[in-house]
């Protein structure tokens, strides 16, 4: 009997452990996700580019520190998450709007990432007609509907007679929807307003678009047009490649959803468990991990970004030191 109890309190030691590493994974993640999209969203407000680039950049980086906040938010969750205290009351409206931020960003990103594809790739092929179809009042124009069509899509559960609810063992908050109460074409309508028009499709774009750049920087002909614009195509390339690898796991995880709900395949049943709930809590971090890789991929792709950042550090450290400066000056001739 005493091997067992100290099997288990070795056991709880251990996974304490894992929460407060796992939990502080989360919190840096979600700091630092801030922290760099803040400044790409500086840096480029700062740059001289064309406007409709400049508002696409920046609002993915607004999606990017609002998709950050869930990180923050799960790995506290985790790091208060004691055994001798027992489990936290997290409070439905903390849930609520946890739930909210993560559906609403896991939506809106890969609809401007689709975006950004079907830019670069209309830029390849019709170059001259580029200035004149892709304007900076069109891009603002989908940049609201990108994030309104993630909001309505986060808000859906309440249309539909759902709600969220906290899952504990995945340190998110999930929705429940009865399916039992809903006739079936009704959930299949569902499911192509949440799942199909802003995840499917925008996959199918970002595959497509990419493709065709891949195909552009391989042949010979007209299509080496593009060789002036490298470092734009790799930039897209780069973009599309890191969402599907950060949230690739959830586009199968939303894809066994569809399949269920037309009748195709019962992963529900394969549900539950510890495995699961690991799964689930990776799932959610990769995803936040997402909004860590897009700075690096604009540092190191994005013409002038790296003089931008440069200059707006340098700034920093002068206004910083003259300020300095003014409050020595202030000191001396007061106590003159």
């Amino acid at each position: 009997m005493p091997t067992v109890t100290s099997s288990r309190t070795a056991d709880a030691e251990l996974n304490f452990s894992i929460e407060i590493v796992w939990g502080s994974a989360h919190i840096i993640v979600g700091i630092f996700g801030i922290l760099l999209n803040t400044v790409v969203m500086v840096t480029y407000s700062r740059m001289n580019m064309r406007s409709m680039v400049k508002t696409l950049f920046i609002s993915m980086a607004k999606t990017d520190v609002i998709s950050s906040i869930p990180a923050i938010y799960s790995g506290t969750f985790m790091l208060c998450n004691r055994p001798n205290w027992g489990p936290p009351s997290i409070g439905y409206y903390p849930c609520l709007l946890f739930g909210i931020i993560f559906n609403w960003m896991s939506v809106t990103t890969p609809l401007y990432v689709a975006t950004c594809s079907l830019c670069r790739i209309y830029g390849i092929l019709k170059p001259l007609q580029y200035g004149i179809v892709i304007t900076n009042r069109r891009m603002v124009f989908i940049g609201v509907f990108n994030f309104s069509y993630g909001l309505i899509v986060a808000l859906s559960p309440y249309f539909v007679n759902g709600s969220y609810y906290f899952q504990k063992e995945w340190t998110i908050c999930d929705y429940f929807i009865d399916m039992t109460m809903m006739p079936r074409f009704l959930l299949i309508l569902y499911d192509v307003f949440t799942l199909i028009i802003p995840l499917f499709i925008p996959v199918l774009i970002m595959v497509a678009s990419n493709s065709i750049i891949v195909y552009g920087f391989l042949m010979k002909g007209e299509m080496l047009a593009v060789k002036r614009n490298n470092k734009a195509g790799i930039r897209v390339i780069c973009i599309t490649v890191n969402y599907l690898l950060c949230y690739g796991p959830w586009i199968i995880y939303y894809v066994s959803v569809f399949l269920d709900d037309i009748g195709v395949l019962a992963y529900h049943e394969e549900m539950g468990g510890t495995n699961w709930n690991y799964l689930m809590t990776w799932y959610a971090f990769a995803a936040y991990l997402n909004a860590n890789i897009n700075p690096i991929v604009h540092w190191y792709t994005t013409r002038g970004f790296k003089v931008a950042v440069q200059a707006l550090k340098a700034s920093f450290i002068t206004t910083h030191s003259s300020a300095r400066v003014a409050s020595r000056k202030t000191g001396e001739v007061n106590i003159s």
